[in-house]
């Protein structure tokens, strides 16, 4: 029943076939989705891993939906700090107390794959449901410490959602025509 899910590639001499994927998109999305919200959950080198590329919108629908299914308050803090720590590693170093694993892995990351795990790290984190004031001191700190063009413009757009609004503010002040913020946020 499930060979109808999935899409092959040719037989082998016994006749057996090899599956290369899922039939349906929206399957494959979800699975991927369910991997990075298990991921998510456990934090550290798990959340690395699958935050090296960027993800699909339909995959990070599913995630933030299953996110919007935790009722546990702590259980959605626990996740909240797994994606803060990792990002905060990423522009202080110094500041984190993460396993030696993840760091290796955060080490090693480097141009699109560092880019894309801040990247995702920055959209999720905007996105939580607002439980404490962590969510807007983590917004200050990385817009302080975030040397990216295109990093900065996702921290701005974050901070419309969970503040401090003066980071909206001020990254728009910046928005002079011809500015490197204008090509950015134009790009």
């Amino acid at each position: 029943a499930i060979t109808g899910l999935l899409t092959f590639s040719g037989f082998s001499e016994d006749g057996a076939k090899t599956a290369t994927g899922f039939y349906h998109r929206s399957l494959c999305a979800y699975f991927y989705a369910e991997s990075v919200f298990t991921a998510f959950q456990q934090g550290g080198a798990a959340v690395v891993s699958v935050l090296r590329q960027t993800l699909r919108n339909d995959i990070t629908d599913y995630v933030r939906g299953a996110i919007s299914t935790i009722r546990d308050e702590e259980e959605l803090r626990r996740l909240q700090k797994n994606l803060m720590d990792i990002y905060l590693y990423t522009v202080r170093p110094d500041e984190s107390s993460l396993d030696a694993e993840t760091r290796s892995l955060l080490d090693n990351l480097s141009g699109e794959g560092l880019f894309s795990l801040k990247n995702e790290l920055l959209y999720f984190v905007t996105r939580l449901p607002m439980l404490s004031k962590d969510i807007p001191e983590f917004v200050e700190k990385a817009y302080e410490c975030e040397r990216d063009p295109y990093l900065k413009l996702d921290l701005a757009y974050g901070a419309v959602l969970t503040g401090p609004s003066r980071i909206a503010l001020e990254y728009a002040k910046t928005l002079i025509p011809g500015s490197e913020a204008d090509l950015v946020h134009r790009s």
